[in-house]
């Protein structure tokens, strides 16, 4: 223990309420496996939420928690990081009293203080290998279904249902040049989200091979449906697979030349993802690609991040409030459709347009505490170290490289990861 992080074990102690205790551990943990499920089995909320059955799950893993906390079936378990997610949670309320529009602003703070809770529970629940090790299939779990959505939405596709209506796997092009190939959002609300979230799956996956928990069969057979799912989206979101792939095979190299250009060539790819969303393809249908790349128009996030640093310079302390618009574009795509755009697709400038600086600064924290203590080179390469090191790439990807494209402070998975990566920082080291 270094001090900065979360204790070990609270002690789980034996009661005759520990089946409460087992009650909050399988509603949590089927939180993590139906994240993916955001299509079906749906609740409308004030017209404008929707509340998918993940959500329904956590309040009665919530509420069995706080049951065993009271019941002594379960202990608070220590940890440096509640400080930061403490203050982020009182920006989020100081975000709302200063609102434009406080009521339309309250509900995205109940919303938000959910994955704030959330990110708690699990630090709370994974307290050694045997319970990180129940998450991690949890979260596969729900990677299948991923998978399982994303190739029925081809399958499909290429059998001639290509109507988003009918095939509700699909999802626009967006900005992309329209024609006849599926872009695939599987049981996530757009493409994007899930690219992220399929990115992250895949380092995980990595990592549970690594501590001998999934077979060589199984592996394989995932990854290649976890990788052909993320292309499938179309996402610029697909740079952070190259970076964390490279990432993780230079840590199995070598120090030495040869790791650092592994590490570079996929620092180079994801940069190369970055730069195709700054340019609009719409060019495209009117001339020729070289003329586009000569003269390139800007693409819509460019004009979403003016718009969304305009709304911060007009609100620059407590933002404009939760769930404002942070930007306000109107966009025609290479498709032709007219896109009226009021969010600022990246993940800083939409927290500071909405909250502000105070809210930037306690989001940087929430962030930070697990970003200085991340442990990607060095060291003995053991169990625990793959796994914690496989959290840690699963939040680049999953959540630090796709922040620069799109606003993510409000997804279960990135929040979820972040409560995973504080438990396992300060992991011990025990047999499983």
């Amino acid at each position: 223990m270094d001090g900065q992080g979360c204790a070990d074990s609270p002690g789980r102690t034996i009661s005759r309420y520990e089946p409460v205790a087992r009650v909050w551990e399988w509603l949590f943990l089927g939180w993590i496996a139906f994240i993916p499920v955001m299509i079906r089995f749906n609740l409308r909320f004030l017209h404008r939420y929707t509340l998918p059955l993940a959500d329904l799950l956590f309040v009665g893993a919530l509420a069995a928690f706080l049951v065993a906390l009271l019941c002594g079936a379960r202990r608070l378990r220590p940890c440096a990081w509640y400080l930061p997610l403490l203050a982020y949670a009182g920006a989020l309320i100081l975000s709302t009293l200063t609102s434009e529009d406080v009521r339309r602003s309250a509900p995205k703070l109940a919303g938000d203080i959910y994955l704030i809770l959330a990110a708690a529970l699990a630090i709370n629940y994974a307290t050694s290998l045997k319970y990180l090790r129940r998450v991690v299939f949890a979260w596969l779990a729900g990677t299948v279904a991923t998978i399982l959505g994303a190739a029925s939405g081809v399958i499909l596709f290429f059998s001639g249902v290509t109507s988003l209506r009918k095939n509700p796997f699909l999802f626009t092009f967006g900005t992309l040049p329209p024609g006849h190939y599926p872009r695939i959002r599987s049981l996530f609300l757009n493409a994007n989200m899930m690219c992220g979230y399929t990115v992250a799956s895949v380092v995980i996956l990595i990592a549970a091979r690594e501590a001998g928990w999934i077979s060589r069969a199984v592996f394989r057979t995932l990854l290649l449906g976890a990788i052909a799912t993320a292309i499938f989206s179309l996402s610029p979101e697909l740079g952070g697979l190259f970076l964390v792939l490279a990432l993780w095979q230079s840590r199995l190299q070598a120090p030495g030349p040869r790791a650092r250009f592994t590490a570079a060539a996929g620092a180079l790819a994801a940069i190369l993802f970055f730069m195709s969303v700054t340019i609009s393809p719409a060019p495209l249908s009117r001339t020729t690609l070289m003329a586009t790349l000569l003269h390139p128009e800007p693409g819509q996030r460019v004009l979403t991040w003016i718009d969304g640093w305009h709304t911060f310079l007009a609100h620059p302390w407590t933002g404009r409030g939760l769930d404002a618009n942070s930007a306000d574009v109107h966009y025609v795509a290479a498709s032709g459709i007219r896109y009226h755009n009021t969010v600022a697709h990246n993940t800083w400038l939409s927290i500071m347009a909405q909250q502000g600086l105070t809210g930037l600064v306690a989001f940087l924290w929430v962030v930070l505490h697990l970003v200085r203590r991340f442990r990607l080179r060095g060291g003995v390469f053991d169990k625990t170290s793959a796994l914690r090191m496989g959290l840690e790439l699963a939040l680049i990807g999953g959540f630090l490289y796709p922040s620069l494209t799109g606003a993510l402070e409000n997804t279960r998975h990135v929040w979820a990861l972040m409560g995973l990566v504080a438990a396992v920082q300060e992991f011990p080291v025990t047999a499983d």
